[in-house]
């Protein structure tokens, strides 16, 4: 059903040769052509896409806005409870993007174990990197492992994602 709807609300774009087509230049540069239909994306494409944003929004959402001074200061400590609950939060937050693709009860929970496991761990390891080698926000090493810490966290959504559109077929 939801296919359904998204391709009932697609934008169908014509172009034409007036200069006030903003974006005509990059449908040309995608096939060569300009045709409009070549702005069009499948519902597949779409659903992936979709969910990426929910993931991002999540993403954003649990390591930034709802994350606690307890849960930043605790989540290091190997096996504290505050690691889960943070892990916890983005797992459960994570069921909107995961809904879009899939219903399968059994995929959906592997997805979220894996999802907490994976995320307790690289952060886990990212402050336990900082704590070891005392690292501040003026050293650049820090702002190297938040990003390689981030980096994960995100391969982590596009494995997620491949793992959803192959058992969709996407």
């Amino acid at each position: 059903m939801l296919i359904e709807y998204i391709e009932a609300c697609r934008v169908d774009v014509r172009l034409d040769d007036s200069p006030h087509t903003p974006l005509q230049g990059a449908w040309v540069w995608l096939d060569g052509t300009g045709a409009a239909e070549s702005a069009r994306l499948s519902p597949g494409v779409t659903l992936v896409l979709s969910s990426l944003v929910l993931f991002e929004v999540k993403h954003f959402l649990c390591d930034f806005v709802l994350q606690t001074a307890y849960l930043y200061r605790n989540k290091g400590i190997y096996g504290h409870r505050a690691g889960f609950i943070h892990a916890g939060l983005h797992a459960g937050g994570s069921l909107p993007a995961i809904l879009l693709l899939s219903h399968d009860s059994t995929l959906i929970l592997g997805i979220l174990i894996a999802e907490l496991l994976i995320h307790y761990h690289v952060d886990w390891l990212k402050l336990h990197i900082d704590k070891r080698y005392r690292l501040g926000i003026n050293q650049s090493l820090y702002w190297a492992i938040f990003g390689a810490d981030q980096l994960l966290h995100q391969l982590t959504y596009i494995g997620i994602l491949a793992v959803l559109a192959g058992a969709a077929r996407l």
